[in-house]
């Protein structure tokens, strides 16, 4: 039960933390395509000698070892809102109403997926014999094929439109291919 608490608290602050490393990652990625690596890099300094402080800071007051996830949170968390911040400054836009709207569809798309794993994986559990290697790959693969399956089906019925938008390439894709290895046909 200890090690369950000692657990606990830090895998809570660290629950947001990873929400923050993933709008990271997407933003770097958006500076990258613009051609500028210093502003992610700085921000990254900033950020280490954040968490850093943060660490040390708590440390000395007390806390404990759940500074370490309190100070990964929270640089990650003004990391990312500067990242914005200075990403607004420099496009003029963040198109917060369209993005939004996107988040939400994935989200409700991954709620889909989550649900649909669960409910699978319980009723197989009660039904599958899982001693044997056959069991056990069904027990993990029909879950995640289902909600794999789910998650697709959702993005689409949604009508999430960067899907739609890859969908459109690759059929123009397979077009172009099609009709370079058969010039004749038109």
């Amino acid at each position: 039960a200890e090690m369950v608490r000692a657990t606990a608290g830090p895998l809570r602050w660290y629950a947001w933390g990873i929400l923050a490393l993933g709008i990271d990652l997407i933003l770097v990625r958006s500076y990258f395509s613009m051609k500028d690596a210093l502003t992610p890099t700085l921000l990254e300094v900033l950020a280490f000698a954040l968490q850093f402080g943060t660490i040390f800071l708590l440390k000395r007051a007390g806390v404990g070892h759940v500074s370490i996830a309190i100070g990964f949170t929270v640089s990650r968390c003004i990391k990312v809102a500067l990242m914005f911040g200075l990403l607004k400054l420099k496009t003029g836009t963040l198109q917060w109403q369209r993005n939004l709207l996107f988040a939400l569809k994935v989200g409700l798309a991954g709620i889909a997926l989550g649900a649909t794993t669960y409910f699978v994986s319980h009723f197989l559990s009660a039904r599958v014999d899982t001693t044997g290697k056959l069991g056990q790959l069904l027990l993990l693969g029909a879950p995640a094929l289902a909600g794999g399956m789910v998650y697709v089906l959702g993005i689409l019925a949604l009508r999430v439109g960067e899907v739609r938008a890859i969908i459109a390439m690759l059929r123009k894709r397979k077009e172009l291919k099609a009709s370079t290895e058969n010039p004749d046909q038109k």
